[in-house]
């Protein structure tokens, strides 16, 4: 079973990112997010992988934010 359809998606590409302090990938195809694995890690493993394909969601990853403190 695979999570993206490859012919389905035009230009394809993955971006390292952190996404809410945590490693995360984002998925693109062209310049819209299709997707974010953000990664568990403990004990330096992986120890979990979480998936949100839901476009609500993903209209945050598009939209880039300056952070200050």
């Amino acid at each position: 079973m695979s999570i993206f359809r490859m012919g389905r998606l035009t230009d394809p590409r993955i971006k390292v990112v952190n996404c809410n302090n945590t490693p995360a990938m984002v998925i693109y195809s062209g310049d819209h997010p299709e997707g974010v694995f953000l990664v568990e890690i403990i004990d330096g493993r992986i120890t979990s992988i979480y998936a949100v394909r839901n476009p609500d969601k993903l209209v945050a990853v598009a939209v880039p934010r300056r952070i200050s403190r």
